[in-house]
């Protein structure tokens, strides 16, 4: 059988779209490893709820790299990587894309192949039953129910792909293991 061989992508940002953390992880088989993290500069003030939200201030943001440079540190992390499958919990593509146009660098994403593990949920819960919750299509939900705990509730990047990542490795075991 062919390895799992996938990565996960969290952004979070301002309330105007403008970046301020991206998070990937890497899944490639049973192996889950850090891929990218950095924080991002906005140029914009940070609203105290996204601040309350992530735990991100703006002291933590007064010396990270703008947003283009993130954004071009991110898609060169890929170079060596053929069509890369990226998975996503929601809206992050779209936001990914509206930042990759605000520099002119959209084409610069054709190749990366994304999939919203939110758009898999009536699929899952077809074959896996219960262990997904009907109710709610929140990371957390989803992760609640198949035990994924986490002590800081903060939505950080990086623990959200974490998350992701683990989610969806529970889920594919789970299809696999069905008769």
């Amino acid at each position: 059988m062919r390895k799992a061989d996938y990565y996960v992508l969290d952004l979070e940002l301002t309330h105007s779209s403008y970046l301020i953390e991206i998070g990937v992880t890497h899944v490639y088989g049973e192996v889950l490893t850090t891929f990218f993290h950095t924080l991002v500069q906005p140029h914009v003030d940070l609203d105290k709820h996204v601040s309350v939200l992530t735990g991100i201030t703006a002291a933590m943001l007064k010396d990270a790299p703008p947003e283009e440079e993130c954004l071009i540190h991110f898609i060169a992390c890929f170079s060596e990587v053929q069509h890369p499958n990226i998975l996503v919990w929601g809206e992050d593509e779209k936001i990914l894309r509206k930042v990759a146009n605000r520099y002119k660098m959209t084409h610069l994403l054709k190749d990366f192949v994304f999939y919203d593990l939110r758009n898999l949920l009536p699929f899952l819960r077809f074959w896996c039953g219960d262990i997904v919750p009907t109710n709610k299509n929140s990371l957390w939900a989803v992760a609640q129910s198949l035990g994924i705990t986490q002590e800081d509730q903060a939505h950080r990047a990086l623990d959200d792909a974490w998350i992701t990542s683990k989610v969806m490795s529970l889920l594919m075991g789970r299809l696999l293991n069905i008769s």
